[in-house]
């Protein structure tokens, strides 16, 4: 009897150390697994952080685009003034000219050709 006894705490104390033995072994599952995760978490911290530099690059970029859009804009504004001078100019020159060939004309009939 006292031998039956020592052999159900035998394999009490066996059935013991593989529990142990089961049960840190998924510690250690558990925790590479946490490391695994806390890299990944760092990987993904580095590419928001690398994400929102770029954001902030492409902001830029936009800003240069819509300050080159408001001077070509402005550029247009100044080449259509220009435009409408240079039509004045010429409307003007054009008066001249007609005024000149009329006293030209009227100088000629003064002298008889």
């Amino acid at each position: 009897m006292a031998e039956d006894r020592l052999d159900q705490i035998y394999d009490m104390v066996t059935n013991l150390i593989r529990i142990v033995g089961n049960t840190n072994s998924a510690v250690e599952e558990l925790r590479v697994g946490q490391e695994e995760l806390r890299a990944g978490q760092d990987k993904l911290w580095a590419g928001q952080v690398d994400l929102r530099a770029g954001q902030d690059e492409l902001r830029a970029g936009q800003d240069k685009l819509l300050t080159g859009q408001e001077d070509l804009r402005a550029g247009q504004d100044e080449l259509r003034q220009g435009q409408a001078e240079l039509k004045s100019d010429f409307t003007r020159l054009e008066q001249k000219m007609d005024t000149m060939i009329e006293n030209q004309a009227s100088i000629f009939e003064m002298l008889g050709e």
